[in-house]
Order: C-alpha cells, then structure tokens, then sequence
C-alpha cells in the first residue's frame, strides 16, 4: 500500500512554528535560528555542547510549551567553515535517521536551509538537503507515520527563492512510498566487533565502492605485512546505517594512520569517504592523532585533481613500485604536516601547487603587486592553511618592495579580487570582517559564496593581502 510524503516552504519564526519536531544542527557552536531555538528552551551553548561532544551526536529537546513545536532535534555536525553542500545532504539524511528511533510518531518536520544568509546557493543549498531526506526515505530510515517536511525561513526574499528551487527539484511536491511494515519487527544483522576498547588499528582505509579493487590492493599489500587494516569490505558485513556510522566511528578513533584510495575527485569527495578523511584530519589537527593522513591516487588522476586538504598532505601513486613507499608513512611512524614533494617523480611539483611555506617578508619580488579598483593586492603573497589570526599576524610584518601596512581584504575587496582570477579559484580566503569575537568571514572563489568559521581554523583556508592605493 502507497501513500504520499509532502514537501514545502513556509516562512516564518522557527520558535513560533508548529511541527512535532525541528531538526537543527548544532556546528561546533550555536548560530542563528539553532541558536534562537536554544535560548527559547532555556538551553545555553555550554549544555549542549556536554551532550554533543563529537561529529554524528544527537540531543532531541521536549519543546515543553516554550516553542511551538513539540521538540527540538539537535544533530552535530562539523563547524561552519567546513560545511558544504555534501554535508547538507547527510544532513538532512541523518535528522531522518536519527527521528526514526528517537521520535518515530512524527509526522511534521521542519527544517531551516544552511548557508543562505552566508552566500550560499539557495538552490543547491536546498537539493543538497532535501537530496539527504529522499534518500533517507527511499533507505527507510524515516518515522513511519512522517507525512510533511516544512523548510521555514523568515525572509520572505529568500522564500520565495525556495519555492521556485523546490518547484524544479520536486514539481509535485511530494513523494510517493511504500507504507512501511510496522505490524511486526524485523532484526538488522548484529554489528560485527572490530576488537575491545583497547584494540589499536594501524591502518584505516578510506575508499568508494567505484574504487574497491585499487583499495583491496593496498589492503592485501599492508596486511601482507602484518598490520591490522580496516578496509569495510572485509572489516564489516552488510549494516544498517546506524551501525555502518558507528563501527566507522570506533574504527577511526582507534586508527594509527588513514590512507584515502581514490581514481577521481568526485570519489575523494564521496559522502561517506569524505566523511571519514574529514573526521580523522579533525583528529589531527587537533592533537588528538599523531599518524599519517596518506592519499593513494590510481588510473589517471593526478595530485592537482585532490582536494586542498589532501594534495598539502602525503600522496603516492598506485603503480609498481610505488606502493611500497606506503612503509615510509605506515611503519616509520608520523611525518611533518609541511608537505612533501611527491613521492612519484613521474608527476612534476607544479602538479603539487609548490611552496606551501610562509613567505617571508620583501624578497624583492617583481611585478608582484596588483592594481585593482582603489586597491593594491600582493599577487604573490599567500598564506594557504592558516588561521585568522596568524594571517593578520603576518599581514603585521609583511613588505613587498617597500610597501608595508597591508591587511586581510574586505568581503567587497575579495569579490573584485575573485573577478580578477588571479588567485586560485579553488580555495577559501579569509576576509577582514569579523563575525564575533571567536569568528570570521571568508569566501569560497569557486562560486563566490561566503561563509563564517572559528578564527582558529585554518584546514583548507587561505589568506592574500590587500592596501590602499597611495
């Protein structure tokens, strides 16, 4: 028997609408409506953040007549400088998947739209997030008696924005699905155990099914050698997605080292797998990881196709020969995060986007300053993986031909200079406008979108500095 789940756009005050639950996400922080609906609940970033510790937690607040939904689910998720469209869409597919267990009599969800208010794609922010939903569904991870998914937002612009979005993603508005069997239970195969809390894993692989057969080859070569791999073709059997997340979760905590098996961009780039490589960086770059983040690159793809926070980080060819320098990385123990020139000379440091280091002030360069508008930019001066406030801190002492006092660029400045394409269009650069005392803009040059991050943060953002003309 079929029935129908309805799809549309309202707007409106997410404290004052009527659901039985709001999916919001809570990104390493509270903003804007996730942060309006946590002080309507008497809720402060502090409480939250000690039931959402890590990537993936999931708090589901009564509404307690305070709002006018009934509950309010929190869902962490990475912080907003590292939230794209992917993660959108896993998103909207997890508040589906967690409301199935923790609130499986809903019927009407709401939910907000990320990034609109920061530059982001209204369209694609929506596919991306209602894409996670219908995917969800047509997976079963759903309440059972779910009929309406409401997108609310209070800007009667931006609204109208989404109706049309919707009217093109989903003309019908609605979903046509199977009724859900819920007249007796059906047991999901019990997860399979990747060894007790002390158990260490000394390679975790990372890899799309399009790629299995490259990554079961590093995995025969690294367990030849007696280490113990987590490859999900071997490690795990067939689980739901509650379980799937979990034992990759454990899995990755308890990894020495990751090593990424990709032929294309878009596999490096996969849901699941960019996940992964993205949750054992953040390890990383926190401290909390001393191993090695290494990428396998196979068929054609060359360094230059990865990702920025791949190709700045170790990468080797699948080639004879050339796996074997996976030993260097896996059983030396970790290296430097300055990144290396490539292992395989076959591929030129050009591909490798040379000189990752901080320039160091006036080397005399040449030609190197760039007129545009009713500023100056140093064309050549760029900070790549840094944080607000150590490219404000260079910007102190930078000097290029004897020109000083440059600064951070205005998010007007960063536009022009986008235009000009003199800088990557693949990178994030941080603008001089703060956005709180713990925060900053920047703006992604591939489609000209802003958006707001810890000023700490520094993975994959970039700095270039600006003056006034004389």
């Amino acid at each position: 028997m079929s029935r129908e789940i309805h799809f549309s756009i309202q707007q409106g005050d997410v404290t004052r609408f009527e659901a039985d639950v709001i999916g919001m996400k809570y990104a390493k922080g509270l903003f804007g409506a996730s942060q309006a609906l946590a002080k309507a609940l008497g809720e402060t970033e502090e409480s939250i953040k000690a039931v959402l510790p890590s990537v993936g937690s999931v708090q589901l607040i009564p509404g307690q007549e305070r709002i006018k939904a009934k509950a309010v689910l929190f869902l962490s998720v990475a912080s907003l400088a590292a939230f794209d469209y992917i993660d959108i869409h896993q998103f909207g597919y997890d508040v589906l998947k967690h409301l199935r267990s923790l609130a499986p009599d809903t019927r009407h969800l709401a939910l907000t739209i990320h990034g609109i208010g920061f530059g982001m794609n209204p369209a694609n922010s929506l596919r991306s997030e209602l894409g996670g939903c219908i995917e969800a569904i047509k997976a079963g991870e759903f309440p059972r008696h779910l009929e309406k998914i409401t997108i609310i937002d209070k800007n009667p612009h931006f609204v109208n924005q989404l109706k049309t979005a919707l009217s093109k993603f989903l003309p019908s508005h609605k979903m046509e699905i199977d009724d859900p069997d819920t007249s007796g239970s059906s047991e999901k195969p019990a997860p399979s155990s990747i060894g007790g809390p002390a158990d260490t894993i000394d390679v975790f692989i990372s890899y799309k099914s399009e790629d299995t057969d490259c990554a079961k080859e590093v995995y025969d070569y690294l367990t030849s050698r007696n280490l113990k791999v987590f490859f999900s073709k071997e490690s795990l059997p067939r689980l739901g997605s509650d379980e799937y997340h979990e034992q990759i979760d454990t899995a990755i905590e308890r990894a020495r080292h990751m090593v990424v098996v990709t032929s294309t961009n878009e596999n490096a780039l996969a849901k699941w797998v960019k996940y992964e490589w993205r949750l054992f960086l953040g390890e990383k770059l926190a401290g909390r990881k001393q191993g090695n983040l290494v990428t396998v690159i196979a068929g054609d793809m060359k360094i230059k196709d990865l990702p920025i926070a791949l190709r700045n980080r170790e990468v080797i060819t699948l080639a004879p020969g050339e796996i074997d320098k996976l030993r260097k990385y896996i059983e030396q123990g970790p290296v430097s995060d300055t990144p290396q020139k490539a292992p395989d000379a076959s591929i030129q440091e050009s591909d490798r986007q040379k000189s990752f280091a901080r320039p160091t002030a006036d080397r005399g360069f040449s030609g190197q300053i760039a007129e545009l508008s009713d500023f100056m930019v140093a064309k050549t001066e760029i900070l790549k993986n840094t944080g607000w406030n150590d490219a404000c801190d260079h910007a102190k002492t930078l000097s290029i031909r004897g020109r000083s006092k440059w600064a951070l660029p205005s998010l007007e400045q960063l536009a022009i200079i986008r235009k000009s394409s003199i800088f990557p269009e693949n990178y994030c650069y941080w603008s001089a406008q703060e956005a709180g005392e713990n925060e900053a803009f920047y703006m992604h040059f591939d489609d000209g979108h802003i958006g707001r991050g810890p000023k700490n943060f520094s993975s994959g953002l970039s700095a270039v500095f600006v003056q006034k003309k004389a």
